[in-house]
């Protein structure tokens, strides 16, 4: 896999019209398509490496080169890949692209999502964990950059870093000895022994100290103390009340400022108000239901539109986590369409079963984690311009 480390890359520009680019995303549209049709991974990483040599480095090819050297070549595929990726974002964000905030996330986010049903497949050893621990220390970092430029929480990120720990967790646990050694257990205690000792009684979990008597005063002393005791006693209480207002004052303060940059609560939608089982269009009763749901989220600027689709466990991975990403655009394209909102103030995810708000053992459970959540995050930057005044009413 020497490839990539002896061509000298450079940030491209938009590849949008040219041919490589164009026949590479009909290659990878497969991973959506309903009958799972089987990806060319060698001919992906192919055309990429040619639209890098003509075009320079985008995101897109570099996230598609990144997921087809881990379907060819495993997990130092990946690792490769990944520290590609956070070249290219570390060394370039000025002029990579595309250039909008939302459209790099977006990518990312489907890159992070396709990467978790492929590590599941891995069969590891224990000799892949040193790889292992590599590729999340990368993420960390990848994190940290991303944390640095956008602000966003990328969920798909977060699951794979999850994901990824459990894996080393479980190798880790694999290396270790199959059996303890066995313990020696004591003697028995010949006849006329004495017994054990009593067990002592626990500790107390408060323990009170007290403090040596001083020696006795005289009554004038005591006399003389008593008032001003009384008066320190009084400052002291009063100090203290306005110490707890002022903690107070401050505390409400500080809920204000951190509930105005949160903003308002995510609203998380059931798929089944708004889709028919495993389809993607939005039923026509469905409109109330998203206008009752949205009302209070709003475009604006420094703040970015987050729609996440999700789905729970059953059938197949890939079907699910392309009918999620499907879902959250139906909802996307709903609000542009309702609230004159424009493109670059939304991000899309489809995150598949990564993110469960229930358990998938029952049919309660899975019907919870059928869903869409719209959610707005700040990031500088993000959503500047005209944008419309909302969803709609």
């Amino acid at each position: 896999m020497s490839v990539l480390s002896e061509m000298q890359l450079r940030p491209g520009a938009d590849p949008s019209k040219l041919a490589p680019y164009i026949a590479l995303g009909g290659e990878l549209a497969k991973l959506s398509h309903p009958a799972c049709p089987d990806v060319n991974w060698q001919w992906v990483e192919y055309q990429c490496l040619e639209l890098f040599q003509e075009n320079g480095a985008d995101l897109q090819s570099a996230a598609a080169l990144a997921l087809a050297r881990s379907h060819v070549h495993g997990l130092p595929g990946m690792e490769q890949g990944l520290a590609l990726v956070t070249a290219l974002l570390s060394q370039s964000w000025p002029q990579l692209w595309p250039a909008a905030l939302s459209a790099r996330i977006q990518i990312l986010t489907w890159l992070f999502a396709q990467l978790q049903p492929l590590v599941r497949r891995l069969e590891l050893l224990g000799s892949d964990l040193p790889l292992l621990e590599r590729i999340g220390s990368g993420l960390a970092g990848l994190g940290e950059l991303l944390g640095r430029h956008a602000q966003v929480p990328l969920l798909s990120l977060e699951a794979l870093q999850a994901q990824l720990a459990s894996l080393a967790r479980r190798l880790e646990r694999e290396a270790a000895p199959a059996e303890a050694a066995p313990l020696s257990l004591p003697a028995a205690l010949p006849a006329g022994a004495p017994a054990a000792p009593p067990r002592l009684a626990a500790s107390p979990s408060v323990l009170v100290l007290k403090l040596d008597n001083p020696p006795p005063a005289s009554q004038a002393q005591e006399r003389r103390r008593g008032p001003r005791l009384l008066w320190l006693v009084l400052l002291l209480i009063l100090l203290a009340g306005l110490s707890l207002g002022s903690f107070w004052v401050w505390h409400a303060a500080r809920q204000d400022r951190d509930e105005q940059a949160r903003g308002p609560d995510p609203v998380y939608l059931d798929s089944l108000l708004l889709f028919a089982p495993g389809s993607a269009e939005l039923k026509p009763e469905s409109t109330k239901v998203l206008i009752d749901g949205l009302m209070h989220i709003k475009a604006q600027p420094g703040w970015l539109i987050v729609v996440s689709g999700h789905s729970d466990n059953s059938g197949n991975e890939r079907q699910n986590l392309a009918l999620s990403q499907a879902r959250a655009a139906a909802v996307r394209d709903w609000m542009q369409r309702m609230g004159d909102i424009p493109e670059r103030c939304f991000v899309v995810q489809g995150l598949g079963a990564s993110q469960p708000i229930a358990s998938n053992d029952s049919e309660q459970g899975r019907s919870a984690n059928r869903r869409v959540d719209v959610r707005l995050v700040p990031a500088p930057g993000a959503c500047s311009g005209e944008a419309g005044a909302g969803t709609g009413r």
